[in-house]
């Protein structure tokens, strides 16, 4: 399915720059982060760390 999980040494918030950075250091535009905890909490309620990063992703075929 092309989605890849992999466990981190570092906090959500942590690994979430170290992702942008590699992003950004590599040429690829992040749009923005989606913070869903942050906005549960303005909401009065609780939930883990959730994130998006909001990148343009374009898939190329390729023939070989």
């Amino acid at each position: 399915d092309g989605m890849l999980t992999k466990k981190s040494a570092h906090s959500a918030s942590a690994t979430l720059e170290k992702l942008e950075a590699a992003l950004r250091s590599r040429g690829f535009t992040v749009f923005t982060r989606i913070d869903h905890a942050a906005a549960a909490k303005a909401a009065g309620l609780t939930m883990p760390a959730a994130a998006v990063v909001v990148q343009p992703i374009l898939k190329v075929r390729q023939n070989k």
